[in-house]
């Protein structure tokens, strides 16, 4: 019989047709532009008393927030840019994580606020490299970024952990010493930071409970001009990303294979089987 390469043409011609969208659909997620209203919805941050370098310590609403962006679509993001405050409709690009290691965590660290007496040299990214911070947060957001949204204490500390893997020390994490340190009296806040700051050191998730891992994609929002606004990034589970077929794919697809099946069966001296109309 005939039938099984028929049908085998038929799920190739698919298939190809399938990967071709995918690598379409991965194009155009890339570099896009965009505007960011917010924070809207029900935020899980609070304000924490914290300390950048030598200057004075200050009150900074800590952790994720929901924003919308000019397609209505409405999601979280944590800050990468501590520094600078967001600005509701501000424009923005998008961008890949390790594109903005690459080059826009750079630029930002060499922006006014993080070259001003008593931030530079002390939070700075000279203290670090890009690929430790890509490492890191990869490693952070893997292992935790799941636990962090279930509270606003432990969202707090994550977000914490993020601006201490920007700015901090390579060697050892902490919230007493270095460019970032906790000046605030939230013990459990404290508690929480050191959990997550602890793991990054020595690597031993499965000692805090968070040996699972998680695969995600990373898109950050980098405000057009770099530091007009803040820069934030989101993330969607690897599995739940990929784009589906629109409508007229899906019609694309099904003709190609429809008209695979009739030139098999016809060689192969088949029955063609039509669909009602």
């Amino acid at each position: 019989m005939k039938t099984i390469p028929m049908l085998k043409q038929a799920r190739q011609i698919v298939g190809a047709v399938a990967v071709a969208f995918l690598a379409l659909g991965g194009i155009q997620a890339h570099a896009s532009s965009t505007t960011l209203t917010g924070p809207v919805g029900t935020g899980l941050y609070k304000p924490e008393t914290l300390q950048f370098g030598t200057k004075s310590s200050t009150t900074v609403e800590t952790g994720a927030y929901q924003v919308k962006d000019s397609t209505g679509d409405q999601f979280w993001v944590y800050c990468l840019d501590p520094l600078t405050y967001l600005t509701s409709g501000a424009s923005y690009t998008t961008t890949s994580l390790s594109n903005f290691v690459t080059t826009g965590y750079v630029n930002l660290f060499a922006t006014s606020n993080y070259q001003q007496n008593g931030i530079a040299g002390k939070y700075d990214d000279s203290n670090t490299t890009p690929t430790v911070v890509l490492n890191k947060l990869t490693e952070l957001y893997s292992h935790a970024y799941t636990d962090s949204m279930v509270s606003t204490t432990k969202s707090a500390a994550f977000q914490y952990a993020i601006w201490e893997i920007e700015g901090d020390t390579s060697g050892s994490y902490s919230a007493a010493t270095g460019g970032l340190k906790y000046a605030g009296t939230d013990s459990t806040f404290l508690t929480q930071v050191n959990l997550y700051l602890n793991a990054l050191n020595t690597g031993s998730w499965a000692a805090v409970g968070l040996g699972a891992i998680s695969n995600f994609v990373y898109t950050v929002y980098q405000s057009s001009p770099l530091a007009g606004s803040q820069t934030v990034m989101r993330v969607a589970l690897a599995s739940s990303n990929v784009p589906e077929p629109s409508s007229l794919l899906l019609l694309g697809i099904g003709v190609l294979a429809l008209g695979a099946s009739r030139r098999a069966a016809k060689r192969a001296n088949l029955p063609i089987v039509t669909m009602a109309g």
